[in-house]
């Protein structure tokens, strides 16, 4: 009953949509749900089990790769000691120590044949010698001093030592090529005593050379580390640099899941993780599940092509409808909404003399006499805000009348007689003003006197605080301006701007023409404010009761008073920084009583 009595209730339109849209749109989605599940999952499952036999693959032979330089060192140390024996080598005699280095450097370079994951390996005995087939051979002073040779040093052990994806500039082929090092101390089989130090260099490209080829949308495998940096990948700018975000980093360690769908950057991806034993590296795949779920994609835009023709059928079945039962009920309702948006220049016509017909003749009078009522309304509200007006111009000058006879009496009991006269004379100049007569409306120039008074006073007050400039083109000075539109931005800009700031601060109202506006900006380098306080000062009526507010507020409100809502204020600030408030005056002419 509940739902017979909601549908009885909707317009005509939507009832009709009711009937004929959910019998094509309820097979469509079942349709396409279902059709896709099935094939997405087929897809996945699919893809998952690829990606974990490619990566057992991958996890293989990088760890044949690894244990292949092991032995290659193990090998390398075994060469360097029956070298040592052979050659008998107790001292620095030149000739020992020629014959045994040709001797290291053939038995290198022999191997490094043999082990073609390795790209570069030298030994440095403990007289700083590097021995290596490669260019960086000889002596190197301060050699031990570098991170790898220190970490090999305090390694007492003669155990292997692998160090971290890195670049460096010594002891490698390249150094703008990323190496994994492997290193050891090698020692005497007889005495015991160590002999040098070997370093064996692999580089990235010999790792990410076994992934298989990616598309361009792919990121593909790639290996992290236990902080989270990228050791290896197909792509050369992601090495050495974080894999992502926190929370992908945290499901590498956890390690809980083998595959995860996580969002980069806008675009979903499928996650696989394998961990490479013996290093704490994972290896790890993305693939965009976009290019997985393509054929679903193309399959669903299928289904909805021919959706999309029956809807469009169904459409032009509702219109025709629509054209011959509800017509002229939907132009009513229309025009209704019209009004309910506050659009009142509205009419019905209508020649029938059937129920719309009657429908129409009463809806036009009652918008007529809507119009009258707002237009008694409009003429009332605008009394109201000139006696607010009056009231604003009140409540700005009284505080300042005090503090400026406060700074006067300050300075005669100075006997700072002259700051007394030229204060007392911009006290009179500002009041002079201000008052013009009763008058409301002012010339440019004479708000421009205004304010120069005005600030000549703040000046002696504020003399540690500020300095202020007025640059105003002559060719608006002779336009009209509600009376006392700048004090209450520029007594703003002193005491919230630049009067709080720790060193002394700048004042700069500069007015000109533009187009069919005045423009008027008030700026200084105080502290600024933010954009939650902008908003605040501009949505603020000037009935509240919030002082700090209040100048600002009543200014805006006083401009869009006198000059329509076209005119008003800007306000653009940065905290620490600066704030300019910009006043746009639409040109217009505005009686001024001589």
């Amino acid at each position: 009953m509940k739902l017979l009595g909601k549908l009885q209730n909707m317009r005509i339109r939507n009832k009709i949509f009711i009937i004929y849209i959910p019998l094509i749109l309820l097979p469509l989605f079942i349709v396409i749900y279902t059709s896709n599940h099935i094939l997405t999952s087929s897809i996945f499952g699919k893809t998952q089990k690829n990606i974990h036999d490619e990566s057992k693959l991958i996890t293989t032979r990088i760890a044949g790769i690894l244990s292949n330089a092991n032995i290659y060192i193990n090998i390398l140390t075994i060469e360097i000691n029956n070298i040592y024996e052979e050659n008998n080598i107790t001292s620095n005699d030149p000739v020992e120590l020629v014959k045994s280095s040709n001797q290291i450097h053939n038995a290198i370079a022999y191997h490094t044949q043999l082990f073609q994951e390795i790209d570069y390996a030298a030994f440095i005995d403990i007289n700083s010698r590097v021995i290596s087939p490669a260019a960086s051979s000889g002596d190197f002073i301060g050699l031990f001093n570098k991170d790898i040779m220190k970490t090999l040093q305090k390694n007492k052990t003669t155990s292997n030592v692998w160090f971290a994806m890195q670049k460096r500039d010594y002891l490698v082929n390249d150094s703008n090529r990323p190496i994994i090092t492997l290193g050891k101390r090698v020692v005497s089989t007889e005495t015991g005593q160590t002999l040098g130090f070997l370093i064996v260099n692999i580089n990235e490209d010999t790792i990410s050379s076994i992934f298989p080829a990616i598309s361009s949308s792919s990121k593909g495998y790639f290996i992290v580390d236990q902080q989270g940096i990228v050791v290896s990948s197909s792509h050369n700018e992601d090495v050495l640099k974080p894999a992502g975000d926190n929370e992908l980093i945290q499901w590498m360690h956890d390690g809980d899941t083998v595959h995860k769908e996580v969002e980069i950057k806008g675009e979903l991806n499928l996650l696989t993780q394998n961990t490479i034993e013996g290093f704490d590296w994972k290896l790890i795949n993305q693939i965009q599940v976009s290019e997985l779920t393509h054929d679903t994609y193309v399959n669903t835009l299928v289904i909805v092509g021919v959706g999309v023709i029956c809807i469009g059928i169904a459409f032009l079945s509702v219109f025709f409808l629509s054209k011959l039962i509800a017509n002229p009920i939907i132009k009513l309702t229309r025009l209704a909404k019209e009004v309910k948006r506050g659009n009142l220049d509205v009419t019905f016509k209508s020649e029938a003399s059937d129920e719309v017909g009657i429908l129409a003749s009463v809806f036009d009078a009652m918008i007529e006499k809507v119009r009258e009522l707002l237009r008694t309304i409009k003429s009332e509200q605008k009394k109201k805000r000139e006696y607010e007006f009056n009231l604003i111009q009140s409540q700005i000058q009284p505080h300042f009348l005090y503090n400026t006879i406060e700074t006067i009496n300050m300075f005669i009991r100075l006997d700072m007689k002259e700051n007394a006269l030229k204060t007392t004379e911009a006290l009179v100049s500002f009041y002079r003003i201000s008052l013009s007569k009763g008058n409301n409306i002012i010339r440019i120039k004479e708000e421009i006197r205004l304010i120069e008074s005005y600030l000549s006073i703040q000046a002696f007050r504020y003399v540690d605080y500020m300095d202020y400039t007025i640059d105003i083109d002559e060719e608006i000075l002779e336009y009209d301006i509600p009376k006392l539109t700048l004090q209450p931005l520029v007594e703003n800009a002193i005491y919230h701007g630049l009067k709080i700031k720790n060193s002394k601060g700048s004042l700069a109202i500069r007015g000109y023409r533009s187009n069919n506006f005045i423009i008027i900006e008030v700026h200084d380098n105080g502290v600024g404010m933010s954009a939650s306080k902008i908003n605040e000062i501009l949505e603020q009526s000037s009935e509240s009761n919030d002082k700090i507010n209040f100048g600002v507020s009543s200014v805006s409100d006083r401009i869009k008073l006198f000059y329509g809502d076209n005119s008003g204020l800007k306000i653009e600030s940065v905290q620490g920084d600066f704030t300019k408030i910009t006043i746009f005056l639409e040109i217009k002419e505005m009686k001024v009583d001589e």
